[in-house]
């Protein structure tokens, strides 16, 4: 049980040491990225709700 404690914080204690170090257009990349994906999933969301039916293909 501590054990597992102690490597869950140190695993947090690593992503964070690791998330310090990324450089800031990295940070931004990734940001920017968020929104691409946030509209493929609306837009996979509405092809299933008003794509064709597996029996009209």
């Amino acid at each position: 049980m501590v054990t597992g404690i102690l490597a869950v914080l140190g695993a947090i204690v690593l992503l964070l040491q690791a998330a310090a170090r990324l450089p800031a257009a990295v940070a931004l990349f990734v940001r920017a990225w968020i929104p691409v994906v946030r509209a493929l999933r609306a837009l996979r969301d509405e092809w299933r709700r008003n794509g064709p039916k597996r029996d009209e293909r």
